[in-house]
């Protein structure tokens, strides 16, 4: 009866491993003169230069998630001191500014499409900006999966103790 519990055990923190797991990201669109910088599925980077471009934009960007998902960050990093951004909406909701790390970011809605629409004017020829998306693990899946081995290191130390 120990080993099938054990096994049982084993299988339903399997189940809960695969509910952890962080989302796959793509970009499906962006403006024409975005340089793709990184893509290793869970982040998605991508630098837009505006060249000799000066004055006012309005840029979107598009991606996806292979499974819907909402805990997902991300940020908008001005490269240069000459870009102003007057809006930024993730799925339609206005991201903040963080003073902190001196980015934008936002949480998108639950969803397998997400949009971002950046809106700004710049001041100087030559500058550049970096879009990231990073794909977080789901809080309650991670919830779960700590509270599972938690609950078999209680079980463990219990049954050693009990053996002794």
């Amino acid at each position: 009866m120990k080993k099938i519990s054990v096994v049982f055990a084993l299988l339903l923190m399997m189940g809960f491993a695969e509910l952890a797991a962080s989302a796959t990201l793509t970009w499906d669109a962006m403006p024409a003169a975005t340089h793709v910088t990184l893509d290793n599925n869970q982040t998605i980077s991508a630098t837009y230069g505006f060249g000799l471009f000066k004055g006012a934009f309005s840029h979107a960007y598009n991606f996806s998630s292979a499974n819907p998902s909402h805990v997902v960050v991300y940020a908008i990093e001005l490269l240069n001191e000459n870009i102003s951004i007057s809006s930024i909406s993730l799925d339609g909701i206005m991201m903040t500014f963080d003073t902190l790390n001196q980015r934008w970011q936002g949480l998108s809605t639950l969803s397998t499409i997400h949009s971002l629409q950046l809106t700004g004017n710049v001041d100087k020829i030559g500058q550049q900006y970096l879009v990231s998306a990073v794909s977080a693990v789901p809080i309650p899946a991670a919830i779960w999966l700590f509270g599972s081995a938690f609950a078999g290191l209680i079980g463990f130390s219990t049954r050693k103790k009990g053996s002794v």
